[in-house]
């Protein structure tokens, strides 16, 4: 494959671990962080310093983002209103 698989990741304090990983990881990025709380966002964009990634804390915005795949890190009584990430075409992955 000749470029990375672009990553959403929905849940920013719940979805750490994959975003750490893609941040590492040399076949993917992180494109997007989607989370309802402001100091979550902040707290990655701090820690993060990647201006190639957009926050989002809605996720109808979010999820109109360019990406290739969206993993839900968020409370699992959610996931039913995402799966809404399905009517884009796009891969999903539940932590």
């Amino acid at each position: 494959m000749d470029r990375k698989i672009k990553i959403g990741v929905l849940g920013g304090y719940r979805g750490s671990s994959m975003i750490n990983y893609c941040e590492r990881a040399d076949n993917v990025e992180i494109v997007a962080i989607c989370d309802k709380s402001a100091e979550v966002l902040n707290c990655q964009r701090e820690k993060l310093k990647d201006e190639n990634i957009t926050y989002f804390d809605n996720f109808e915005d979010f999820i109109k983002h360019d990406m290739d795949a969206v993993v839900l890190a968020n409370y699992y009584v959610l996931f039913n209103d995402n799966l809404i990430c399905i009517d884009f075409c796009i891969a999903v992955y539940a932590e």
